[in-house]
């Protein structure tokens, strides 16, 4: 241990017992580590409940030793050998990855080549979104993931009217691969129910009431987001409306000015996130975020207009 001049920061050495390291995923450069202090009298401390997470030899960050580390490199692996043989009739190809946390947590988008048309001017693509943290509180995962031809946008939904998977990163290694692998296809099959909802939605205008009901759940997108056609409430009124605890269920929060079905607001919406992610001015978790709430209120309209 060694003190600074100003007695602020307070040096500690710690060393990676790589004698008993998991090296199962060593190829794709991934190894965690037992970890030991150095005592003042010289001694060593092994840390009990704290492994070391090294990437290509370079210390990443301290992870529980009951956290069970899958590498960005093995999911991605995973998902292209599922890709080759049970899914090679779609035709899915990878479209983008992103990251987030500084890489520790990765996004990929896959896309098949099939269209389906919505209206008279939209073909959409269906395909998956697989996401996968290390240390970052994100979970091994599946969601649907849209993909709109006309202008570029993407969507990402996932909750109860769709088919989407998590797995908590805790457990045999072994098993937590094989639900993966196990739920892509499954995924990837229900994406395609989707489709039934945006066609839905292209039939359904938005009127004052219809708008309130999806602003209830994209409140706090802020207006950059929401349709340049809808009139919300003042930001002084909306939190007099809050403080007073008359904010929710309230059906007088936005008057729309100009008529719109469900799908153009849907695509006002993602065209809006879609224009920040590129500017940066948001992070991928949360467009992943809005996104699933705003597939969300779809569902909710839809289904107060007697479903699908």
């Amino acid at each position: 241990m060694e003190n600074n001049s100003s007695n602020q920061y307070v040096r500690y050495e710690f060393y990676a017992d790589m004698a008993h390291a998991n090296k199962m995923f060593e190829e794709y450069g991934d190894v965690t580590a037992p970890m030991v202090a150095r005592n003042l009298d010289g001694g060593w401390a092994k840390q009990p409940n704290v492994n070391g997470w090294f990437h290509n030899t370079e210390f990443q960050k301290f992870l529980n030793n009951k956290y069970a580390l899958l590498a960005h490199g093995k999911v991605k692996d995973m998902t292209q050998e599922i890709i080759e043989t049970e899914l090679s009739e779609e035709g899915i190809t990878m479209l983008k990855t992103e990251e987030a946390h500084g890489g520790h947590t990765k996004y990929w988008k896959y896309m098949s080549e099939e269209e389906f048309r919505i209206d008279d001017k939209d073909n959409v693509r269906v395909g998956f979104l697989v996401r996968n943290g290390i240390g970052t509180g994100v979970s091994l995962g599946v969601d649907v993931f849209t993909f709109r031809l006309l202008c570029k946008n993407g969507a990402i939904a996932k909750g109860k009217n769709l088919a989407t998977v998590s797995i908590r990163h805790q457990g045999d290694i072994n098993r937590i691969m094989k639900m993966f692998t196990d739920s892509v296809k499954e995924v990837m099959m229900g994406a395609k129910d989707i489709i039934r909802y945006y066609r839905r939605s292209a039939e359904i205008e938005i009127g004052n009431e219809e708008a309130n009901v999806m602003y209830q759940r994209l409140s706090d997108l802020g207006e950059t987001y929401l349709p340049a056609n809808w009139q919300v409430k003042t930001p002084d009124e909306l939190a007099q409306l809050k403080k007073d605890g008359k904010f929710k269920n309230n059906m007088d929060l936005v008057k729309v000015r100009t008529p719109s079905n469900l799908w153009e607001v849907f695509n006002d919406v993602t065209a809006a996130q879609r224009i920040r992610l590129e500017q940066r001015k948001i992070g991928f978790p949360s467009i992943a975020d809005q996104q699933n709430r705003l597939h969300q209120a779809m569902f909710a309209v839809i289904g107060m207009k007697g479903g699908v």
